[in-house]
This record gives structure tokens, C-alpha cells and sequence, in this order.
């Protein structure tokens, strides 16, 4: 039977559940580099590329990529690697000073997307905890800055996300395909701050595919990357303690009238 004593400890229960959690406001955590012919300064985050040479035109995909890059805040480790083949070069034609930057070969005659899946010619992005605090976490944006370089150069660029967990496929794709024009002047950041973002996971990734050519003469220019994120909250330690000491005071309440 309900007393009065035992609905106004259920009163006090339900409040306790009802007490705010703790949160965390959104983090940024940023692979940065240089457009190039910029003045701006860099940390070199992306290797320097002022020393490389071309790795020649007959290299498939799935060989010769530049080494992944990683930046780490203490709570979650940023890392982007690519399957693309890595050009390498300073300079190309119409010279310029060369940014800060990967500079990777296209996609490998993948006219549309289906080839660049079936190509393998992606940007993975991956944001992981496990190494850290192992705290859980949601992204809230993912962003990539990038350029092309050259007529034979990729066209068309669109985020993936393996939501079901079956293997990245066409399906996957989210946002709108972005098509910059070519050269430093089409310099553009593919944003994406869609529900489809990897959410309460200790790890996830977003891929960049790439396609819209039958050459791999061209190249592109990858010199930021950046994602936002919110470490899932978690109850407070005074909501747990009320709800506990409700549970307590109820279980000795009922006891006593038995």
C-alpha cells in the first residue's frame, strides 16, 4: 500500500532522475595545414612536401600512399589516411608554391562513384577514444579541405558512412557531392553535420570518396581536416547518490510495514 511517506520519497526519486547531467560543450580537433601560394603559417602537420618526387603514373591505387596523419587532444585521437596513391611533387605544371598539404594522384578511371568504390579511392577519417580516456563520444561535424589540380584530376567529391556496419558501398553516401573547379582559386571545405555522424561510439569513421575521370594524370590537394565531437554525459554523482538513497530509504519503508 502507498503511503504518504513512500509517494513523497518517490517524489524526491523521480527529481533525483530528473537532475541534470554532466556535460561537456563541443571540441574541436584539427589535422591543419596550408593552401598553397598562402603566406599562412604551418605546423608541418601534413609532412613537408617541399623535397618529394612523382611516383610515376603507373602505380594502382592501394600502393605508394603517403603515411597516415594523426592529431590527439587527450580525449580522442583525429587520423586520416588515404588509398590513393601519393604523387609527391613539389611543383606541377603553371608552378606554385607548394602548401602544406597531401598532393595524391585521382581516382584511377573512375568516371562515377560505383568506380570509386569499386576502385578503393577514399580519405579515411577516423576518430577513435580507445587509446585515450576510452570515453564515449558523438560527432557533431566533419570537414575536408581540399583542391585539384590539373583537367585529369578527380571531379567529384562525396562523404560515405557505414551506419549499418556492412561495409562502406554507394549506399553509404551522405550530404551533397561537391564539384570544385580546378586549381587553388577552387579551393573548397566539404562539410557534413548530418544525424548519419558515428554516435555514443568509442570509435568511428567518415570516408571521402573520389571520382569523375578516366585519367590519373591529375591530382588533388588535401591541407585540412577537422571534426567536431561532444563526450556523451553521464549521470552526476549527486543523481546517482539520490537515486540510490530513494531506493534504500523505499526498500526500509516497506520492510517496516510488512
Amino acid at each position: 500500500m502507498m503511503n504518504r511517506r513512500n509517494a513523497a520519497l518517490l517524489v524526491v526519486a523521480g527529481a533525483a532522475i530528473g537532475m541534470p547531467l554532466q556535460t561537456a560543450g563541443a571540441a574541436t580537433i584539427d589535422i591543419e595545414g596550408r593552401l598553397a601560394d598562402s603566406t599562412e603559417e604551418s605546423a608541418l602537420e601534413w609532412g613537408d612536401n617541399s623535397t618529394r618526387g612523382d611516383s610515376s603514373n603507373n602505380l594502382p591505387i592501394g600502393s605508394n600512399m603517403p603515411a597516415p596523419v594523426s592529431d590527439d587532444d587527450g580525449t580522442v585521437t583525429l587520423t586520416v589516411s588515404t588509398n590513393i596513391q601519393d604523387w609527391r611533387t613539389g611543383y606541377s605544371t603553371g608552378s606554385y608554391d607548394a602548401g602544406e598539404e597531401w598532393n595524391v594522384r585521382s581516382s584511377s578511371n573512375a568516371a562515377a562513384a560505383t568506380g570509386a568504390f569499386s576502385n578503393g579511392a577514399f580519405f579515411s577519417i577516423t576518430l577513435d577514444s580507445t587509446t585515450n580516456s576510452s570515453e564515449r563520444f558523438s560527432w557533431q561535424s566533419v570537414a575536408v579541405s581540399l583542391w585539384r589540380n590539373g583537367s585529369g584530376a578527380d571531379t567529384t567529391f562525396q562523404l560515405a558512412i557505414d551506419a549499418d556496419g556492412n561495409g562502406f558501398t554507394v549506399e553509404d553516401l551522405v550530404g551533397a557531392p561537391e564539384t570544385p573547379l580546378d586549381g587553388i582559386a577552387g579551393a573548397t571545405t566539404i562539410l557534413f553535420d548530418g544525424a548519419e555522424l558515428p554516435d555514443n561510439v568509442t570509435s568511428g569513421e567518415v570516408r571521402l570518396y573520389t571520382w569523375g575521370t578516366t585519367s590519373i594524370a591529375g591530382n588533388i590537394h588535401v591541407y585540412d581536416v577537422s571534426a567536431d565531437y561532444v563526450v556523451v554525459p553521464e549521470p552526476s554523482a549527486a543523481s546517482l547518490m539520490a537515486i540510490v538513497g530513494c531506493g534504500f530509504l523505499l526498500r526500509r519503508s516497506r520492510s517496516r510495514s510488512m
